[in-house]
This record gives C-alpha cells, sequence and structure tokens, in this order.
C-alpha cells in the first residue's frame, strides 16, 4: 500500500513538472543564461566601442572587435548586450563567427540604446558556453548635443569648439576619430553633425568610407576639410567631395579677413598675421565666404563641405576660433524617422495600419450580442421549455446555450483572425535628385492570431531595432549579422497581437528625377524630368504644406512646376482611404508636419522650405522570411526625394 502511494506521489509530481515545461515559453528557454567555461585565457578580444567611447542615445553606433584564437577551434557567436538593463536580453545584437585555432580576425558589430547606459558587455559564445568576456565602459551622449567629430593625428585640435552652441542645441560634444574607425555606414554616421579633417594620408581610408561619407552630407551632414600645409593628403582623399581643385600651395599669405569675417576686435590681437594657404579653383557651385577666399562652402544635398585654405591647427591659439566656426557652421536639424521612433511613444505602421482584426467591435455589435445572449438564456428558453412541458430540461438547455454561443464566437473570431501570421510594412526613402541610392526606414508588423514565436530572416547588414511602445517594453529580440543575412531568431508574438520592428538600410532608389527650380516670392517654378527607364505614375510635389499631385511621367518626359506656399492641397489618390489597407493621408499628415517633441534636435519632419517629390510604390521595399520561407507582405513604400532650388 505504501508503495502504491509512492508511485502516486511521483506520478503527481511528474505531471506538475511536465505542466509546468508546457507553459514555459520556448524563448524562455532559449534565453537562459550561457553556462561560463573557466581558464580559458586562449582567446583574446581587443574592443573599440562607439565614438571615442561615447554614444548618442537612440542612434546607431559601431563596436570594433579584434579577436585571436589559440585554442581550440570555435565556431560561435560574438554577442554585446547591457547587464545592467533588465532584463539584459532585451537590447542584444550579436555576430555569427568562425575562428579556428591560430586565426585572428576583426569583425564590426552595430548597437544602440534608448537608455543611459554606461556599460556593456562583449562575449564570445560557443553553444551556452561563455568562452571569453569583456566590460566595455561607455560615455551615452543626450541627443540635444551637438556632435563634433575631429580626425587629426593632433589630440587638441578644436578643443575650443566645446563652447558653441549652434541652432537649438544645449552644447556641444567632441569626440575623436580615427580613419581606422570611421564608419563605413551611412546610418551609424547619423550621430555626427559635424565632421573635421586635418592631416590624414589617402591611404588611411578605405573607398566605402568615402562613399558613407558622401551620403552623409547629402542627407544633412557638414564635412570639413583643412588645407595648407597638412591638407594635401586630405584635398586628394576626398577630391570628389571637396568643393576646390588643389594646385599647390603659397607661403606668407595674410588671414586678416577671418576677422572681418568673426567682426569683433577684440579678437584681433591673436590672429596670427599670416600663414600658408592652398592654392586652388573653385568647382562650379562652391563660393567663398571672405574676399580672400580663406573659407569655402558648397552645398551639397541638404548638408554642405567646407574647405578651409589654412591648416585648422593655425588658428589654435586664436580666441576668435570658436566664434568663426560658429559662423561657419549651420545647424540644420535632420529629419531622422527611425531615430524619432525609437525615442518617441510613437508608432507610423501602427497608425497607418487598417487591420479590421486589430480594432475592438463597435458598442452596437457588442450591446447586440449581449440582448441575444440574453433573451435566448431567458424568455425563449423559457417559453420554449414550458411549452414542451418541459422545464426541468433547463440543467442542459441553458449549458448548451452556453457552448453554443461560446462556439459561435470562437469561429467567428477564427475567421476574421484567421490561421497563420500576417506580414506587413511601411517605409520611408530619404534621398536627393539624381542620386541612385538613399537611406531607408521600414516598419514592419508581425501579426499572429496566436501565441507563436517566429525566426525573422533580412537581408544582409540590415540594422534591426524596436519601436519605443509600452506594448513591447519587455519583449527581447536578438539581432544576428551573418555573412548571408540578419536574423531575430524566437521572436515572440503575443495572442491576437502585433510585434512591430524598425529595419534600416542603404537602398537603390528606382525613380530618377533631375529638376529646374526657382523660388520666387513664395512660389516655386520650374521644371521637372523623369532622367530613369522607368514610368512614375503615382507621385506629389510637397512644398510646405502644399500638396499637388503629379501626372504620369514618362522615362525622357518633362513636366512644369508652379507651387504656391500655403495653397488649398488638391489631392486625389484614387482610393478611399477607409477601405485601403494603408491609409496615406494619416501617413503623409504624420511624415509633413514638423514636431519639436523635446526628444532631441533632430526630432523634426522634413524641411518645410524644401521641394520634395515623392512616390508612392504599393511593394514592400526589404525582403522578409519568415520560419525559413518567402513572407507574402503587405506593403507600402514612399520615396521623398528632395528636390534643388
Amino acid at each position: 500500500m505504501q508503495f502504491m502511494m509512492y508511485q502516486l506521489r511521483v506520478m503527481l509530481v511528474t505531471l506538475i513538472v511536465l505542466s509546468f515545461l508546457t507553459l514555459v515559453p520556448s524563448t524562455a528557454l532559449a534565453q537562459t543564461t550561457p553556462v561560463p567555461v573557466q581558464n580559458q585565457d586562449t582567446v583574446q578580444l581587443q574592443v573599440t566601442a562607439g565614438f571615442d567611447g561615447m554614444y548618442r542615445v537612440g542612434y546607431w553606433f559601431p563596436i570594433h572587435v579584434i579577436i585571436s584564437n589559440d585554442g581550440p577551434d570555435i565556431r560561435g557567436i560574438l554577442e554585446w548586450h547591457y547587464p545592467q538593463h533588465s532584463p539584459p536580453h532585451i537590447h542584444t545584437f550579436q555576430r555569427e563567427i568562425d575562428l579556428p585555432r591560430g586565426a585572428q580576425k576583426r569583425l564590426t558589430l552595430y548597437a544602440y540604446t534608448t537608455n543611459w547606459e554606461r556599460s556593456a558587455e562583449v562575449r564570445l559564445l560557443n553553444g551556452r558556453q561563455v568562452v571569453k568576456q569583456q566590460t566595455v565602459r561607455l560615455e551615452p551622449i543626450d541627443s540635444s548635443q551637438f556632435v563634433v567629430g575631429i580626425i587629426s593625428s593632433d589630440t587638441t585640435l578644436l578643443n575650443s569648439l566645446t563652447t558653441l552652441k549652434p541652432g537649438q542645441a544645449e552644447g556641444t560634444t567632441i569626440v575623436r576619430l580615427t580613419p581606422e574607425y570611421l564608419p563605413e555606414n551611412p546610418l551609424v554616421l547619423a550621430s555626427i553633425d559635424t565632421l573635421f579633417i586635418h592631416d590624414s594620408p589617402p591611404t588611411d581610408f578605405r573607398p566605402t568610407q568615402i562613399t558613407a561619407l558622401d551620403q552623409w552630407v547629402y542627407l544633412g551632414g557638414q564635412l570639413v576639410l583643412s588645407g595648407g600645409v597638412n591638407g594635401e593628403g586630405t584635398t586628394t582623399t576626398f577630391a570628389t567631395l571637396s568643393p576646390v581643385i588643389v594646385q599647390g600651395l603659397v607661403g606668407n599669405a595674410p588671414l586678416t579677413a577671418l576677422q572681418e569675417l568673426v567682426g569683433n576686435n577684440r579678437h584681433r590681437q591673436t590672429l596670427p598675421a599670416s600663414a600658408t594657404l592652398s592654392r586652388f579653383d573653385l568647382k562650379p557651385g562652391a563660393q567663398a565666404l571672405d574676399q580672400d577666399r580663406l573659407i569655402i562652402t558648397q552645398p551639397v544635398g541638404t548638408g554642405k563641405v567646407i574647405f578651409s585654405a589654412f591648416d585648422l591647427s593655425t588658428l589654435r591659439a586664436w580666441s576668435g576660433e570658436p566664434v568663426l566656426w560658429n559662423r561657419v557652421l549651420q545647424f540644420k536639424p535632420r529629419f531622422d524617422l527611425a531615430i524619432k521612433h525609437r525615442l518617441q511613444w510613437m508608432s507610423l505602421l501602427r497608425d497607418v495600419l487598417q487591420l479590421q482584426v486589430l480594432q475592438l467591435p463597435s458598442f452596437g455589435i457588442l450591446l447586440l450580442f449581449i440582448c441575444t445572449y440574453i433573451v435566448l438564456v431567458g424568455p425563449v428558453n423559457f417559453l420554449v421549455l414550458r411549452r414542451l412541458q418541459r422545464a426541468e430540461w433547463a440543467w442542459g438547455s441553458i449549458p448548451l446555450i452556453v457552448l453554443l454561443f461560446v462556439a459561435g464566437t470562437y469561429g467567428v473570431s477564427v475567421l476574421i483572425r484567421g490561421t497563420r501570421y500576417q506580414a506587413m510594412q511601411v517605409a520611408v526613402v530619404q534621398s536627393f535628385e539624381q542620386q541612385a541610392q538613399g537611406q531607408a526606414a521600414a516598419f514592419i508588423g508581425i501579426y499572429s492570431p496566436h501565441r507563436a514565436s517566429y525566426t525573422l530572416n533580412f537581408p544582409q547588414e540590415v540594422l534591426i531595432s524596436r519601436e519605443n511602445l509600452f506594448a513591447d517594453q519587455n519583449q527581447s529580440i536578438a539581432v544576428t549579422w551573418s555573412d548571408t543575412d540578419t536574423t531575430i531568431h524566437d521572436m515572440l508574438v503575443d495572442v491576437s497581437a502585433l510585434r512591430t520592428l524598425i529595419a534600416e538600410q542603404v537602398v537603390a532608389v528606382p525613380f530618377q528625377v533631375r529638376s529646374n527650380l526657382d523660388v520666387q516670392q513664395g512660389k516655386v517654378v520650374g521644371t521637372i524630368e523623369n532622367i530613369g527607364n522607368q514610368p512614375i505614375t503615382d507621385a506629389l510635389l510637397v512644398y510646405g504644406s502644399t500638396i499637388e499631385n503629379v501626372d504620369r511621367l514618362q522615362p525622357g518626359e518633362q513636366q512644369k512646376v508652379s507651387l504656391v506656399r500655403g495653397k488649398p492641397n488638391t489631392l486625389d489618390n484614387g482610393e478611399d482611404s477607409s477601405e485601403a489597407f494603408f491609409n496615406r493621408q494619416r501617413m503623409l499628415n504624420m511624415l509633413l508636419q514638423s514636431q519639436q517633441g523635446g526628444f532631441g534636435i533632430h526630432d523634426t519632419g522634413p524641411d518645410p522650405n524644401g521641394v520634395y517629390f515623392l512616390v508612392w510604390s504599393e511593394q514592400p521595399l526589404i525582403e522578409l522570411q519568415v520560419d525559413g520561407n518567402q513572407a507574402s507582405q503587405q506593403g507600402l513604400t514612399l520615396y521623398m526625394i528632395r528636390l534643388d532650388k
């Protein structure tokens, strides 16, 4: 008897354990803490994170890792996470690594955080074992700061710029960079507002870095190139970006024009009388800010490139140095849509999405359902049973009616929600006329009719982040980059819930236009031409709050432009927004309204003084695989092409 009771207790405990295991989500099991491995000194890590150890809150920053292995072969994961954050796995970024014995590799990861993290960990994982880990100290930069990057062998160059307060910025932060660690991705360069390049030889920069700088300038960055004695290598490296063509040097040239540019005589005494200057020819579109052509500027897209004919170190002892650069540099808030969504409580996809399953039933439908249920359970059931003279059947008829209503409600719910996930995507691509590439921010959503985990695969080197939404605050994602794709493993989606992600990437712009515009008293006139190889059929012209439709533009065709600021809009999208999957009008309203919400100096909409050519496409921009299969996505992409004027 005692043995039988023992067996029953064992069976009961076993059932309880099995029941508990079935209730634990697979993602929770997968996120168990890796088992540490002791005495693994055969792996060495050298980590350089952020920009001079600093990062801008909410922005992507690079982590450069040099890793060597003198022990057994390792095929694992290099991971970056924030151990002080609770739970630590919410912000995790990984890269697959194959590290044979005797190998040394250099890898780059990208990360961000919306918290003020001051430390992070780099770990090498081999399965669930921690082979090596290292703590990295970080210094956050508030998004209200104006960030100046300086590349120079002189570690004290331009220190006076810390006193700058351009535009709406609360102050200036200087970060010291080296050519070796300059990002090759323009999306990562968005942390920097102005970049000074002083005395770097041509061999220090890779072509991918120069391409990234070019795209960064087009979307609002300011690049300052030094001339003079140490500027020959810089002007050679960035010859395509420079506003001048350098012809040589000229000695003992006066610098008095700088004093006139500053306009304050109290700085006159410390200004050097002369210096060795670069001799150059101006490129078309470049202009000098002073009569002696000491500082040259040229607009490039929404940004600009600045050339100083003198060596930047010449003004080190001049008290007017910060005043000069405060006059030369311009603060232009940039339209950073992805960063805006990471910092604020907003979601472009959720606001424009018109998915019926996400909408609550109307009050009328709920009232009708409740009234029908009450009538059937009460009067109808009573009258039928009395007529049949079987009042005692109420013990069975009432549960049966309840069961039928529950089954019916579940069946209707299944019909509305479906039985498999739905994928959807809204994307915005920012570019400039005659540019073949643009920066994309795609907002991707996965709707699941039931609680499930999904593995998502994106193209290689896509930057994946979360929107700053309360519903997703405790939901983890781990972004894993490999040589072939970008993966998020086991992303949990609750029942009838929508999980949203932000995917950022530099993409090709299929629509190429060229404009010839002039602004006259609040009116833009001129022409726009389709110089691409495909027709443009669904486009808009935007100037401030004025929005007008554009007729079909065939390749090589021109159309006259006449936009008056403040003119009533004459939109005709050819669709009923209430019936469409995405609400275009609501999307335009969200994008075109400038909002200074206090979250950062780039927290704005498009430039209200700019002229934009908008092209709609009902195709998803970024490819997506779900659980190894190509996902069928409902998509809407808006190409925002800034026109020159």
